[in-house]
């Protein structure tokens, strides 16, 4: 992260130490002579693209020369990429090229092979943009006291969300992970296994398995159901089941044809178990079947 505020020796770029708890500095201040001097005095972008690390500052007086800096991955100067901007603030990698947003309610395109600079929306001239980052395949400008702008390609930006508070200052997209890969990433030796699969050999299938608290590595468990009298006339119909758990309850006579009794009986939140209640005529003899639904992806 950057750091735009505060005493000298507190500015510059820092990333999480190896005892991830703390953070040491990656990039100081300040440096360089003469046409390589650089100064990250009120940094503010981050961007990494194609191993390089590139810094957008406000550090020079005249606003309309502040600079973007790229960097190697040890942290090295490695040039100016720009010397000549309005008061970059959000860096966006954004396939081969950066998104630059600044004051002013601009968004350029800035091209680390040429330094070129391509594809300017503005028409905000009252909103400070504070950071930019990609949502749901657009490119989104945060700004401060005005929301969130949303640009498309060939587009002007367009208001994607009002203010939650009287500030804006940056958005971070955390992707979301997958319940299911985190569970299986747990058990050694089975991370990307599927949903479908069933390495322990117990008949009943991962996905399934997760959703039952059960375990993918102990191939003695089973997935098994009890009948039960409940009434003069009813049984009941018991199985294992869980949170987010959909099955389908069919019937047969001979074991060759079955109909479905109940299309979906969905697992409750702090139940180990579904149930259905079946009536029975006296002189019958029925079949039943459980079949688990597997979510569509």
């Amino acid at each position: 992260f950057s750091t735009a505020f505060g005493s000298a020796s507190g500015q510059g770029v820092f990333r999480l130490a190896a005892n991830g708890t703390s953070f040491a500095r990656f990039i100081d201040r300040s440096g360089g002579i003469g046409a390589a001097a650089w100064d990250l005095n009120n940094a503010r972008g981050l961007a990494w693209l194609s191993g390089k690390l590139y810094v957008s500052s406000r550090g020079a007086t005249n606003s309309t020369s502040r600079p973007v800096i790229e960097f190697n991955a040890a942290g090295q100067f490695v040039r100016i990429l720009r010397g000549d901007l309005r008061a970059p603030q959000g860096l966006l990698a954004d396939g081969d090229s950066l998104r630059v947003a600044g004051y002013g309610g601009y968004l350029n395109r800035l091209s680390p092979g040429d330094g070129g600079l391509a594809g300017l929306v503005s028409g905000l001239p009252s909103m400070i943009v504070m950071s930019a980052v990609e949502l749901f395949g657009e490119v989104h400008v945060v700004t401060y006291q005005h929301g969130i702008w949303r640009h498309r390609e060939s587009s002007a930006l367009t208001r994607a969300f009002t203010p939650l508070t009287s500030q804006h200052t940056s958005m971070v997209v955390v992707p979301q992970v997958d319940p299911y890969d985190a569970w299986i990433g747990g058990y050694v030796g089975l991370s990307g296994i599927e949903k479908q699969d069933d390495p322990d050999g117990d008949g009943v299938p991962n996905g399934l398995e997760f959703l039952l608290g059960w375990s993918p590595a102990d191939g003695l468990s089973r997935f098994s159901a009890t009948l039960v009298r409940s009434g003069e006339n009813t049984f009941r119909l018991r199985w294992p089941s869980g949170p987010g758990a959909v099955f389908t309850v069919r019937s047969s006579s001979d074991l060759r044809d079955w109909s479905r009794i109940e299309a979906f009986v969905t697992g409750s939140a702090g139940e180990s178990s579904s149930l259905w209640d079946i009536p029975v005529a006296a002189g019958n003899h029925r079949f039943y079947r459980i079949e688990w639904l597997p979510p569509v992806p």
